[in-house]
């Protein structure tokens, strides 16, 4: 009898720890659902147990059925115990592994968030330099513009995104534009290149670009950035120092060194009998209008005749300053009677529209002669003899008419 009853009081008091031990881990469980089953199913096999130590206490005398309820009841007690401290530290396992999870997670959003902050910092320096900059991603497109780019176009950063900077390169920039930045994109490859972009107040202007892939420590590529600077200026100077290299200052005409490089190729094709005649031409006068009226004046007379011997040649024609009051025209493919002709109308024309002056001029071919520095030298002599001639007059070389007949 002593060992049924202590059968069953073991058996209450197991169930009694279960339920203890259920309401001292409850919060651990993130169920509620499995909160409230393991609560109820403690308190309902506390019950069972107890009501078997009531019945079990009420009986005087026990037989094998009391004692094979009080094994069953105090055994699986035990049994449910053990569950429930089993399941419990599968829980509080389970938390120990999603807290690791939760901390690499943690770890993986800090360093999403340096990085952000990172690329916030950088972007905000760009913003601060007064060269244009953008930003392409990997896939090509810019995503990025700073202030000075976007002040100097006049637009905002959404309207210039993706392929909306393109809006503002001149046509007949963007093709050779587009061309090389694309291909040093596929090849990650540094790019240079100039083309014309409009501004807020919707001029052109020659823009310089130099654009430069970049890419993490690792070696993953990232994207482009590049610098931009307006070289408008310089390239107007530039053209400026080209132009003023091959021409005259004063009358925009073609200059010593350009008749030199025209003469000798026109001397190369006589000596196949392609016909071509020089004019060497002196101002009659100049340096009398010069003392009297002064250097302007003087200046004015050039530029007039300069004007006078290009409208009266052809396209074709070279027609050049040679210094001080002397020019030249290179006339190709003309026989001496039709440069004779048109000497003679520039002569004409001359002294019929300016006052006080005139054209002494001679003809020399480039057919017979040894050299250019010979048709030179010849055109120069029939020239002083058209000058000590009386001036407004066409003087042919002997040798060149000899050489027509």
């Amino acid at each position: 009898m002593l060992i049924v009853r202590s059968l069953a009081v073991a058996a209450i008091a197991i169930q009694a720890m279960l339920l203890g031990g259920v309401l001292g881990v409850r919060s651990s469980i993130r169920s509620r659902f499995m909160r409230v089953g393991m609560l109820l199913s403690s308190i309902a096999t506390f019950a069972a147990a107890a009501a078997v130590l009531a019945s079990l206490l009420a009986t005087g005398t026990y037989a094998i059925p009391e004692y094979v309820m009080a094994a069953l009841d105090c055994g699986l007690s035990a049994a449910e115990l053990a569950g429930v401290w089993l399941f419990v530290l599968y829980i509080n396992n389970q938390q120990r592994r999603d807290g690791s999870h939760q901390e690499v997670v943690d770890f993986l959003r800090k360093h999403r968030d340096d990085v952000e902050r990172a690329r916030e910092s950088y972007l905000r320096a760009f913003d601060d330099f007064p060269a244009l900059i953008w930003r392409a991603d990997t896939s090509a497109h810019r995503s990025y513009f700073n202030r000075a780019w976007l002040g100097f176009r006049g637009r905002t950063i959404e309207e210039e995104r993706g392929d909306g900077w393109t809006q503002g390169v001149h046509p007949d920039d963007l093709d050779g534009c587009m061309s090389s930045w694309l291909d040093a994109f596929e090849k990650r490859e540094a790019f240079d290149t100039e083309y014309r972009l409009r501004n807020a107040a919707g001029e052109y202007r020659w823009i310089a670009e130099h654009g430069r892939p970049f890419s993490e420590e690792s070696g993953t590529f990232l994207g482009y950035v590049a610098s931009c600077s307006d070289i408008t200026e310089a390239k107007e100077q530039a053209e400026r120092l080209a132009y003023l290299a091959d021409h005259d200052a004063l009358t925009g005409l073609a200059n010593r060194r350009v008749l030199q490089i025209a003469l000798d190729r026109a001397f190369a094709r006589a000596q196949r009998d392609v016909p071509s005649i020089l004019l060497v031409i002196d101002v009659d006068h100049f340096k009398v209008i010069n003392d009297r009226m002064g250097h302007p004046a003087g200046d004015a007379v050039l530029v007039s005749v300069a004007r006078l011997l290009t409208e009266g040649t052809r396209a074709a024609d070279v027609v050049a300053r040679l210094g001080g009051d002397e020019f030249a025209v290179l006339l190709e493919m003309t026989e001496i009677d039709g440069a004779v002709v048109i000497a003679q109308r520039l002569v004409d024309e001359t002294r019929s529209r300016l006052e006080e002056t005139g054209l002494s001029i001679g003809v020399a071919s480039l057919a017979g002669a040894d050299d250019v520095t010979e048709v030179m030298r010849r055109a120069d002599e029939s020239m002083s003899d058209a000058k000590n001639g009386g001036g407004s007059r066409v003087v042919v070389d002997i040798r060149a008419a000899r050489h027509d007949a």
